[in-house]
């Protein structure tokens, strides 16, 4: 039994991966010295930072990469989809179709925008809905960012912060949710 349990708990979260995808996160905090340097390399850590940006270049349909050498923050990050999913209170098969509908979602967002590789979806979207004026934009459109927006809260706990993007000096630049925030925000409900 708990071995099926692990079994659906990877299918829920390679199916979805928003955390890992740049669907929720801009960024992850990498601690110094806590992974290998070929990982470091793998993820593109930007040192004098201590941050890789999201998408993270680790993450295939198959799962994380680097699993096994993973972050500490991205191991401590539990979705609340997850957490039911672990707990056993829902269906399997509900929560994985909540997961799929969310990688839908980002899915077809990240196509309309023709989005580049390494970009933050909420960027995305924001620059895309702030150069056309209110009579122009796609009620699809709309309807597409208001679910995605919906399910991450909902379904995942998405808790956005906003902090300065951490390759630019404060104040210069758009605002990003940093993985510090979600990591305490998963360990702390509460918290909000």
């Amino acid at each position: 039994m708990k071995e099926n349990r692990t079994a659906e708990l990877s299918q829920l979260c390679r199916t979805c991966g928003a955390c890992c995808n740049g669907g929720m996160f801009a960024f992850v905090d990498v601690e110094p010295g806590e992974l290998t340097p070929a990982t470091r390399r793998r993820l593109s850590v930007i040192e004098e930072r201590g941050v890789f940006s999201q998408p993270c270049p680790a993450w295939t349909a198959t799962g994380c990469e680097v699993y096994a050498d993973r972050p500490r923050r991205c191991h401590e990050y539990t979705c609340d989809l997850y957490r039911v999913a672990e707990s056993g209170q829902e269906e399997h098969a509900r929560l994985l179709h909540r997961a799929r509908r969310i990688h839908e979602l980002i899915a077809a967002l990240q196509a309309r925008r023709g989005a580049r590789d390494g970009e933050w979806l909420p960027r995305a979207v924001s620059e895309m809905l702030s150069g056309l004026r209110p009579d122009r934009v796609e009620p699809e459109l709309l309807l597409d960012v208001a679910e995605l927006a919906m399910r991450l809260q909902r379904d995942l706990g998405w808790r956005p912060e906003i902090t300065k993007q951490p390759t630019e000096a404060p104040g210069s630049g758009p605002e990003q949710t940093s993985s510090s925030e979600r990591s305490r925000a998963a360990r702390d409900p509460a918290s909000d």
